[in-house]
């Protein structure tokens, strides 16, 4: 590959140095303003001009007129007596440069952002993809993770250190994250290679531990006394309050008397809620019997500290009770076929 490199420069070379004019006759302006002609003569077009001082090469001449090479690459005639030729050499063009033989590293991305992860859980990992795009062999040395911060990031997958690429070649790294606290953790992933330009490359990590959080309000609720057969209702909210998504599974009613309690418009089993938001639900208190009913409100959910979060229902069952006063009534004596006063009786229901 190397061999076939040089001989298509050689070649090159050896044609930039043919195309490359020697010492020769050049000429130059010494009117104020030439016209260029397109012929020998002045009944030939003007094609351009030319400027006291200006220089020219020429490409041959024809009695008093001579044919030159202009700037832009066309050619003219211009009349002799209106320029002199002058013997210099023609600036030399630059010869071709042969190309830079380096490698050249490529990391793509450049930077890694895990976002927000339950703590002690590992993220999935981010792939980083490293490309030699020099014109040469780069080799990679080590790959390692440094930092304050480095033990929350791993390094799961690396097929590059050691390796050696040729020039468009690339390896992959997968980086892990396992957030340690709920705070911003970060890392460098260093990349040692013999890239002349960047031998040392890093690549900046960034996460943070989340922590799913729930509150619930009321923390509990006392329906205090409701008749048998008659229904009582209470809403509840339910807000995430950590830094990191709230998913709930499931809201049930346990204990001895949840057949009293019904959950009615509940907007919160099977959701997530992101952070500060909230969702709602209602339970309604139905005594089939009297007494004092007791039952638990339980929400099942990934809180890291209340994954089944607990809340005491209560109420009465209150049945009808009749109470009649007074319980006797003693009318004056009456004549018959007469209406005695009348007495009042009160009828309520405790």
């Amino acid at each position: 590959m190397k061999r076939s490199y040089l001989t298509h420069f050689g070649i090159l070379f050896l044609l930039w140095l043919l195309l490359q004019p020697a010492w020769g006759q050049m000429l130059e302006v010494s009117g104020v303003r030439v016209n260029v002609r397109a012929g020998p003569g002045t009944e030939y077009d003007i094609v351009a001009t030319a400027s006291r001082g200006e220089r020219y090469p020429i490409l041959e001449e024809a009695g008093n007129w001579y044919k030159i090479r202009l700037k832009d690459g066309g050619e003219g005639w211009i009349y002799a007596g209106l320029v002199r030729e002058v013997e210099e050499p023609q600036t030399p063009a630059t010869p071709p440069q042969t190309p830079a033989v380096a490698p050249a590293l490529s990391v793509s991305p450049t930077q890694l952002d895990f976002g927000t992860g339950p703590l002690g859980t590992p993220t999935s990992a981010q792939t980083i993809t490293v490309s030699d795009l020099g014109t040469a062999e780069l080799s990679i040395q080590s790959v390692t993770l440094t930092g304050p911060e480095a033990q929350a990031f791993r390094l799961q997958n690396d097929t590059c250190s050691g390796q050696v690429l040729v020039p468009g070649g690339d390896c992959t790294l997968a980086i892990v994250f396992t957030p340690q606290t709920a705070e911003q953790h970060r890392a460098t992933l260093r990349i040692a290679s013999d890239d002349p330009e960047s031998p040392q490359f890093d690549l900046p990590l960034t996460g943070r531990g989340g922590i799913p959080a729930i509150e619930l309000l009321p923390s509990a609720h006392d329906f205090g006394a409701t008749g048998v057969r008659t229904a009582a209702r209470q809403q509840f909210t339910v807000t995430s309050t950590g830094n990191m998504a709230l998913r709930i599974a499931s809201l049930t009613l346990t204990g001895p008397d949840a057949a009293h309690f019904r959950l009615q418009d509940d907007t919160c089993s099977g959701t997530q809620l992101a952070p500060q938001a909230s969702c709602a639900f209602e339970v309604s208190f139905t005594p089939l019997s009297s007494g004092e009913k007791q039952a638990r409100l339980l929400i099942t959910s990934n809180a890291l500290e209340t994954p089944q979060l607990e809340a005491l229902l209560r109420g009465e069952g209150k049945a009808p009770a009749i109470v009649v006063s007074p319980l006797a009534i003693r009318f004056a004596k009456t004549e018959v076929g007469s209406e005695s006063a009348p007495q009042q009786v009160v009828i309520s229901n405790t």
